[in-house]
């Protein structure tokens, strides 16, 4: 089938179809879970289960080095919160979002999203949207089993904030492989910006300025509300900075040809 043949099944394919909100709420539910996991199934390259294995086996390793120490020396909330859900989640964010654009054109894929009907954007904001969902999903596991198993933390608040910077950090992950059209050049650029960011994360951890803010660790000289504001300041800033790598991505894709080079 050349492609002159699939523009045509699409377009007889679009036709047929009802619009998404033509359709009924469980009928819209029905597809937008199916649009989740049809996504997911690509992001993941069939190796969920890998994924799942080692992040439970991480956990796992958390819990009995936890519990070997005495209860004082136990974890404090401030670790949980870097070590439980801030770190993995953004090892998985850079390492999937590195590859939103090399496994396409290694599976040649690529440019069906370029001869999709309507706009490719529409493609790339579900697929990156479908892991933004993902994201915030195993953002509320790891903070239910941080509650139950480690340390009594709010849930909700704990994955809203451990999620924040994951979307930053997808958002400029995402960037750098559109701009470098290299899953690792992308992987590669955003370690060295990530270690920078870690390097000095400690002389800025008691300001708004820091990737990996903790809002559950309020220093001492700093007054509760100044802290709070600092809070959603950095929390807005980063959701902003990182709708605007999405953004910068998106454009990136105007260039077809020296992306599908």
């Amino acid at each position: 089938m050349n492609q002159l043949d699939m523009r045509q099944l699409l377009a007889e394919i679009n036709k047929n179809t009802p619009p998404f909100f033509a359709l009924n709420f469980l009928q819209r539910l029905k597809v937008s879970l199916e649009v989740f996991r049809l996504n997911t199934r690509i992001v993941f390259s069939n190796r969920f289960a890998w994924f799942l294995f080692g992040l439970i086996a991480y956990i796992i390793f958390l819990y009995v080095v936890n519990y070997q120490n005495e209860i004082y020396d136990r974890m404090r909330p401030d670790f949980i919160f870097y070590m439980l859900v801030q770190l993995p989640l953004s090892a998985i964010a850079v390492f999937l979002c590195m590859n939103l654009i090399s496994s396409e054109k290694d599976n040649r894929t690529l440019e069906i999203t370029f001869t999709t009907a309507g706009s490719r954007y529409k493609i790339w904001l579900i697929r990156f949207g479908s892991l933004c969902v993902l994201f915030l999903l195993l953002a509320i596991v790891l903070s239910s089993i941080g509650f139950f198993f480690f340390v009594e933390l709010p849930i909700w608040s704990l994955a809203f904030h451990a999620y924040v910077p994951v979307f930053f950090i997808a958002g400029m992950v995402f960037y750098f492989a559109v701009k470098f059209r290299s899953g690792l050049a992308a992987g590669m650029v955003s370690g060295i910006v990530l270690f920078f960011m870690f390097t000095f994360h400690e002389p800025l951890e008691d300001t708004r300025y820091t990737l990996f803010f903790n809002p559950f660790d309020v220093p001492h000289n700093i007054d509760a509300s100044v802290w709070y504001d600092w809070t959603w300041q950095n929390r807005i800033g980063l959701l902003v900075l990182g709708g605007l790598f999405i953004f910068a991505a998106l454009r990136g894709m105007n260039n077809r040809e020296r992306l599908l080079r």
